[in-house]
């Protein structure tokens, strides 16, 4: 059975915790950012539930956009990563 990309994003952050910063108003501002203009999202090719905490979801969104609305391009999802 393979993962879903939520388990996998979770996974991720297990092993990256120390990277991740704790700014709560920054992680609210960027989830919001994520889901109110990512075509990824729009068009239901990503979704994080919404009851996963700003961090998580912020994380899923990095890992997993392949849009435009990513601001780092080299960093963009394009269907070929193994993440």
């Amino acid at each position: 059975m393979s993962e879903s990309m939520l388990e996998i994003t979770l996974r991720v952050m297990d092993k990256r915790r120390k990277e991740i910063t704790d700014c709560p108003i920054n992680q609210k501002l960027v989830r919001e950012y994520f889901e109110e203009g990512c075509l990824c999202v729009l068009n239901g090719d990503i979704h994080c539930p919404p009851d996963q905490p700003d961090d998580v979801a912020n994380v899923f969104y990095m890992m997993w956009c392949g849009c435009s609305r990513h601001y780092d391009s080299t960093l963009r999802y394009n269907g070929n990563d193994l993440r």
